[in-house]
């Protein structure tokens, strides 16, 4: 005995598996992106630390070339290594807050795309599970 299918029907369940299942990845893609917001964060409060400590030894270090050079000593090689471990310092900081920031914004879009996915299922999805009107059959006497 063959069941005749209603085609509307199956598409609009299918529609509806498909808005469960990205309702799922977009909440997914949520948690994600609010991680990586707050990873960016933690990063750039560690980036400000560093290079506010970097730029207090630097002045520091500065101070004692400079009373060095009055007593005639040279301490400038010194100077200029502690100067490039320093940079070196500050830029793989900055260089953490750049990757941070990028991939917080590549989650960010991520979501956007996929929250715009979801609702253009859910109006396909309400457009097919709306019930169609039924019309009269019979005319009226």
């Amino acid at each position: 005995m063959k069941v005749p299918m209603n085609t509307r029907r199956f598409v609009a369940y299918l529609v509806l598996a498909c808005w469960i299942g990205l309702t799922a990845v977009t909440v997914g893609t949520v948690n994600r992106w609010s991680t990586r917001k707050g990873e960016f964060e933690v990063k750039f409060q560690r980036s400000l630390r560093t290079s506010e400590k970097v730029r207090a030894g630097m002045q520091a270090k500065t101070q004692q070339a400079l009373e060095a050079a009055h007593e005639g000593r040279d301490q400038t090689e010194e100077l200029q290594t502690s100067g490039n471990m320093a940079l070196a310092q500050v830029e793989a900081t900055l260089q953490s807050v750049t990757e941070a920031a990028s991939l917080e914004q590549a989650e960010r879009n991520q979501f956007w795309w996929e929250f715009s996915g979801w609702i253009g299922i859910s109006m396909v999805g309400s457009a097919l599970l709306a019930e169609p009107k039924k019309e009269k059959i019979y005319a009226s006497n």
